[in-house]
């Protein structure tokens, strides 16, 4: 039945303004990594009061909400994200996860996030489970030149040791026992660490926690400085091509990461990206000042400021909405390679032929 209807609400997604399937949240600006690929923490801004992001979720456009994303910035640099976390238990009775993305240079503090979502989740009787996406680009010195941070790669070491103390040892795919909680690495494959890709998968294979594969890209919600970003080459797509396809060779891959990879191999192959990501249809996007964006890569186009929370019910199934959606579809997409998540009927669909075809 759950399948059904995550396969129902992604084809009628694309066509008629259901409400939404997730949601992500860029709760602050700031950040403490000083990343190769991204020039946001260059120009940080205040954090918005977390009421905000509360008088949101409270809206009925978020009961059906399945699947949230707290990021930023970096998460960790906000002490006051437990109101949030109890509007989510509170007002999305369909949550079946909560996913943390943090860099985790900040052990102490990543720790007593996950362990305050824990007991808001426990103490309103959830069932979500709490995903802890880890960033990490490579083995240490590797890590720590794409992250700006010296000793960067050790404090994510620290964070995960603290996590398995805290929560319970690790059981295989990276669940900890009997807390609802997992870890997830994140890597983003780019110029300052496809030389040591052999290394990267051997790291990766090595470890008990599951891993995404993203490719560099230059998504807008970066603000990347086009003179000074990183750039693949003809080379480097080669050789990402060969690691991609390796990927899915592996009987361990995850499926939903499978289709990732297809579509990161089309982009390499032609530079055409086939389906839409769901952000545009099944993903509401919350920045850090409060406003809804299309999606994290949206140019200069965008929705309509909202007055107030409350029209965020309004501006979902507006005109104004449809027509900036279009416009992306158009021209924003086919080139995109930000990895937002694929629109789940097409997921589904990539899955049913990947078992036909064996």
């Amino acid at each position: 039945m759950t399948l059904l209807r995550t396969a129902w609400h992604g084809f009628i997604s694309r066509h008629y303004p259901v409400r939404p399937f997730g949601a992500v949240f860029m709760v602050t600006h700031r950040c403490n990594a000083r990343c190769a690929m991204c020039n946001l923490w260059k120009d940080a801004e205040p954090d918005t009061p977390i009421d905000t992001f509360v008088r949101l979720v409270e809206q009925p456009l978020f009961k059906d909400i399945v699947n949230v994303a707290v990021t930023g910035g970096e998460l960790t640099l906000r002490r006051d994200l437990s109101p949030l976390f109890q509007a989510m238990a509170a007002h999305c009775p369909r949550l079946d996860s909560v996913n943390l993305s943090s860099n985790a240079f900040l052990p102490e503090r990543l720790t007593g996030i996950v362990s305050d979502l824990v007991s808001i989740r426990d103490a309103a009787a959830g069932t979500f489970k709490i995903i802890v996406q880890i960033s990490l680009d490579g083995p240490g010195d590797v890590h720590d030149t794409i992250r700006g941070v010296p000793g960067g790669f050790d404090n994510v070491q620290e964070s995960i040791r603290r996590l398995r103390d805290r929560f319970g040892a690790l059981s295989p795919g990276g669940a900890l026992s009997d807390s609802g909680v997992e870890i997830h690495y994140l890597c983003v494959l780019q110029p300052g660490n496809i030389d040591r890709l052999d290394d990267i998968r051997a790291m990766f294979d090595a470890s008990d926690i599951p891993v995404t594969f993203n490719m560099i890209c230059d998504a807008s919600y970066l603000e990347v400085d086009p003179s000074t970003h990183p750039v693949l080459t003809g080379p480097m797509k080669n050789r990402l091509l060969s690691f991609f396809r390796n990927l899915l060779n592996s009987p361990s891959v995850d499926p939903r990461h499978a289709y990732h990879y297809r579509e990161f191999i089309q982009w390499l192959e032609d530079g055409v990206r086939r389906h839409p990501c769901g952000m545009l249809s099944q993903h509401i996007l919350v920045n850090h000042r409060g406003q809804i964006l299309p999606c994290m890569n949206p140019g200069h186009l965008k929705y309509p400021d909202l007055n107030a929370p409350e029209d965020v019910n309004g501006l979902w199934s507006g005109r104004e909405r449809s027509r900036v959606n279009r416009a992306l579809k158009n021209t924003v997409c086919p080139g995109c390679t930000a990895a937002c998540g694929p629109n789940t009927f097409d997921a589904i669909l990539a899955l049913i032929r990947q078992k036909l075809h064996g």
